[in-house]
C-alpha cells in the first residue's frame, strides 16, 4: 500500500521546485522595485507618497506572481492527471517494472475493480493536494524571505513602525510554522488518509473531521495565534496608554467590553484595527495608524471595532467556515457514492445547492456586519465624516485600491458610499462633525473635501453619555 504514496511524493517535490523557482524570481523583482523607489525618495515631497508608490508596485508584482502561480497550479494538476490517465489506459504498453506501482494505484478496497474511476479519482485528488502543498510551502518561504529582505527594509526607510529586522525574522518564522506549515500538515494527513485507507467513505469522513477541528482551533484560538505571530504590546505599556480609558468608554457606551487592548507594530500592508477572540475579545490597534491620525479618526476606528464586537463577527466567521468545511466533504462523499449508487445524485445536488446558498448567505451577512459596524461608529461618535476619513486612511496606508473587495468584506468605495448616504440623513451630530477632518490621506466625495491639511488638532472632545442615534 505504501507504493501508492510514491506518485504523491514525486508530485510534491516537482511542485515545490517549480513554485520555489517562481518565488525566487518574484523576490528578485521586489528587491529591485524597493531599490528603485528608495533611490527616488529625494524627488518625493512626503514619505507617505513614497510608501504608497512602493506598496502599489509591491501589489502589482504580487498580483502578477499570483496569476502565474494559479496558471502553474492548473497546469501541474492537469498534466499530472493526464499522465496518470495515459498510463492507466495504456497498461499493456507500459514497462514491466511499473506493474507493482500501477497495481497499487488501481487497487480499491483490497481488490482491482472493473471500473478504475474511484481509485484513479483518489490518486488525482492526492495530486491536487500535492500541488497545494508544494505551492503553500514554497510561497510561505517566499513570503518569509520577502518580509525579511524587502519589507523590513521598507519598514525602516518609510518609518512604518519600530520593528527591527531581528523581530521581523522571529515573527515570520512563527507565521510560517503556525499558518503555512499547519495547513501543509493537514493536507499531508488528508492525502495519506485517502491513499491508504481501504474504503473511501470513512476516509472522507475522517478528512472532514480533521478539517472541522482545524477550523475550530484556528478561530477559537485566533487571538492567541495572532499574539504569537505579531509584534504586540498591551496598551498600558505603550505611550498610547491614555487611550485605554477612552476605548473602554466607547465600548461601554455600546454595551460591550474588550478583555484586552493591544498596540501592534505593523509590517507593510498590515495597518488596521482588528477584533479577535470569541470568549475573550481583543482589540488590536495599529501603532502606525495612531501615529498618522488625530483623535477623530482614532475614535472612529475604535468604534468600528466596537461595532464588529457588538455584531459578534468572529462567531459568524467560525460558523461559516465550519459549515463550509463539513458540507464540502459531504458533497465529495456523495459524489463518490454516485458512482455506485445513482440515488445519491439527488443528495449530491442538494448538498451542492446548500453549500452555494449558505456561502452566499454568510457573505451577505458578513458584509452587512461591516456596514452595520460603520453605521454604529457614526452613531456613537456623531461624526460620520471622521468614520469615512478613517476608513480611507487605512486603505491609503495599506496601498489598497478603494474599489477592491473581498468575499466577506465590502470595498472601501462601497462603505464610503453607504456612510455618505447616512451622513445626508437628518439626525443629531457631534459639534465637530461639520468641520473637515485633519488628515494625511485626503478624501473628496463629489465636490466636497472631507479633509484639511494635517496640523496640530484640538484636544479630544469627551466621550458622550449616550449615542447620537439609536444603535442598530
Amino acid at each position: 500500500m505504501l507504493l501508492r504514496l510514491v506518485p504523491f511524493a514525486v508530485m510534491q517535490l516537482i511542485s515545490l521546485l517549480i513554485f520555489g523557482l517562481v518565488g525566487f524570481i518574484g523576490l528578485g523583482y521586489r528587491k529591485r522595485s524597493l531599490r528603485r523607489i528608495i533611490a527616488s525618495l529625494a524627488e518625493v515631497q512626503h514619505p507617505l507618497t513614497a510608501l504608497q508608490q512602493f506598496i502599489t508596485e509591491r501589489t502589482r508584482i504580487i498580483t502578477q506572481l499570483v496569476l502565474i502561480v494559479l496558471g502553474l497550479i492548473l497546469f501541474l494538476f492537469a498534466a499530472s492527471t493526464g499522465i496518470l490517465l495515459f498510463i492507466i489506459f495504456h497498461l499493456r504498453n507500459m514497462p514491466r517494472f511499473l506493474d507493482p506501482l500501477i497495481l497499487h494505484i488501481v487497487t480499491y478496497n483490497g481488490e482491482v475493480p472493473d471500473n478504475y474511476f474511484i481509485p484513479i479519482s483518489i490518486v488525482v485528488a492526492s495530486f491536487f493536494l500535492a500541488v497545494l502543498i508544494g505551492f503553500y510551502t514554497a510561497m510561505g518561504i517566499h513570503d518569509m524571505l520577502s518580509a525579511i529582505d524587502v519589507d523590513s527594509e521598507a519598514v525602516r526607510v518609510f518609518e512604518v513602525s519600530e520593528l527591527k529586522r531581528d523581530e521581523v525574522i522571529r515573527l515570520q518564522r512563527r507565521q510560517f510554522l503556525l499558518r503555512n506549515l499547519l495547513s501543509v500538515l493537514y493536507w499531508e494527513a488528508s492525502a495519506i488518509i485517502l491513499l491508504l485507507l481501504p474504503d473511501i467513505i470513512p476516509a472522507i469522513a475522517l478528512c472532514a473531521l480533521l478539517s472541522a477541528l482545524l477550523v475550530v482551533f484556528r478561530l477559537i484560538y485566533a487571538a492567541k495565534l495572532y499574539t504569537l505571530t505579531a509584534a504586540l504590546q498591551p496598551i498600558d505599556e505603550t505611550k498610547w496608554a491614555s487611550l485605554a480609558p477612552r476605548v473602554a468608554a466607547w465600548a461601554a457606551l455600546a454595551g460591550c467590553k474588550f478583555a484586552s487592548i493591544y498596540i501592534e507594530q505593523n509590517q507593510i500592508g498590515n495597518i488596521n484595527v482588528r477584533v479577535l477572540g470569541i470568549r475573550r475579545p481583543m482589540l488590536i490597534v495599529s501603532e502606525s495608524f495612531l501615529r498618522s491620525t488625530e483623535w477623530r479618526q482614532q475614535d472612529a476606528m475604535f468604534c468600528i471595532g466596537v461595532g464588529l464586537l457588538k455584531k459578534h463577527i468572529m462567531r459568524t466567521i467560525l460558523l461559516q467556515k465550519l459549515i463550509r468545511a463539513v458540507l464540502t466533504y459531504i458533497l465529495a462523499m456523495l459524489m463518490f457514492l454516485f458512482i455506485t449508487q445513482s440515488f445519491s445524485a439527488v443528495f449530491a445536488f442538494l448538498a451542492l445547492t446548500a453549500l452555494y446558498v449558505l456561502t452566499l448567505f454568510f457573505r451577505r451577512q458578513l458584509k452587512a456586519y461591516y456596514y452595520g459596524a460603520d453605521r454604529m461608529a457614526a452613531f456613537l461618535t456623531g461624526d460620520p465624516l471622521a468614520v469615512m476619513v478613517a476608513i480611507n486612511a487605512v486603505t491609503t496606508f495599506n496601498g489598497v485600491k478603494a474599489t477592491r473587495k473581498t468575499a466577506n468584506m465590502p470595498s472601501t468605495a462601497e462603505r464610503l458610499q453607504a456612510l455618505d448616504a447616512l451622513a445626508r440623513q437628518p439626525w443629531q451630530r457631534a459639534r465637530q462633525a461639520a468641520e473637515p477632518v485633519p488628515a494625511l490621506a485626503p478624501l473628496t466625495v463629489g465636490a466636497y473635501s472631507l479633509t484639511r491639511p494635517w496640523d496640530q488638532p484640538p484636544a479630544p472632545a469627551p466621550v458622550p453619555d449616550t449615542s447620537y442615534a439609536p444603535l442598530t
